[in-house]
């Protein structure tokens, strides 16, 4: 190895080192939510967080409450943000439409016979998934439905892009391909063994390991093969939730579990950075362009650590 190279090496070791997840602050106890937190996303500078009370909790990035409002009279399972509307996902089996900003009630969407569990998009179409396992795609301009799909089982997670939905519960993930937009036409051109969660980017594809083992299965995104990349490992109980972003131009991941630990990723080396012990078993967790992690829990706890 020549000094340049033996320099390079070095620099680059001593910031993978120098990585950290410290605990910034925590939501105070008079903010939280009232019954366990079911999700959390950022967006736009704001932590949105829903929980089994029904609400919709706003915050600043350090954790301040800005505003909440009753967004269903019984749990919300997922929010999700396209085109300047918030999205709530309910046990109650319907999904309500809300302006991004002012927080009106826009419309409330029908259709599902279960609860609500997952909400994706692809940019252009709202994504839906039920405990009975259906899927249903939402025109996110007319918030028409479009067409409903059948899975064989419910779901607990789903992602999109392109053409494609993602759904898992907890033994295998479904790849389908829907071959029309205005039919039920659909193939599904790929199963994995695996569970929930399922994190996705335009690159990556990462899912939680089936049966006994707690690690994550990271692969390309890349339709129809979706080639294995490598698998993470570095916890010791089953994962919960993943989140990740572009942080410094490099895609980073971070997860947790029943292991209540936050571990955080570099992909796509699938190379373990740092790992935070928490005080609870977080079920959400979101993480910023900055690399800064929110995770949510029991009792509505929600607290940020930061990535240094």
């Amino acid at each position: 190895m020549d000094d340049y190279s033996c320099e390079k090496f070095l620099v680059l070791f001593c910031i993978s080192k120098m990585v950290a997840l410290t605990l910034a602050c925590e939501a105070d106890a008079e903010s939280r939510h009232g019954a366990d937190l079911e999700t959390v996303i950022v967006h736009d500078n704001r932590i949105y967080t829903a929980a089994d009370d029904g609400k919709v909790k706003v915050w600043n990035t350090d954790l301040k409450l800005e505003k909440e409002f009753q967004a269903h009279d019984y749990a919300v399972y997922h929010l999700l943000v396209l085109k300047n509307r918030l999205f709530t996902a309910s046990i109650d089996a319907t999904i309500k439409v809300w302006k991004l900003g002012s927080f009106e009630l826009e419309t409330t969407l029908t259709g599902h016979e279960e609860p609500v569990r997952r909400l994706a998009t692809n940019g252009e179409r709202l994504f839906s998934g039920d405990e009975k396992g259906d899927v249903i795609i939402w025109n996110s301009d007319s918030l028409a439905s479009e067409n409903r799909y059948e899975t064989v089982e419910e779901v607990w997670d789903i992602a999109a892009i392109d053409r494609y939905f993602f759904t898992v519960r907890d033994r295998g993930l479904s790849v389908t391909e829907v071959k029309n937009d205005t039919t039920s036409m659909f193939t599904v051109v790929k199963s994995l063994q695996g569970r929930a969660p399922i994190y996705m980017s335009p690159k990556h594809l990462l899912y939680g390991e089936f049966g006994t083992g707690y690690g994550l299965h990271l692969h390309k995104n890349e339709p129809n093969d979706f080639p294995k990349i490598t698998d993470l490992r570095g916890h010791s109980m089953i994962v919960t939730c993943v989140g990740g972003n572009i942080v410094g131009g490099s895609e980073r991941v971070a997860s947790s579990g029943y292991d209540n630990k936050v571990n955080l990723w570099e992909l796509p080396s699938g190379k373990l950075l740092t790992s935070a012990d928490v005080s609870v078993t977080p079920s959400s967790l979101a993480m910023a362009s900055d690399g800064t992690v929110y995770f949510g829990g029991p009792d509505g706890y929600l607290a940020k650590l930061v990535a240094a």
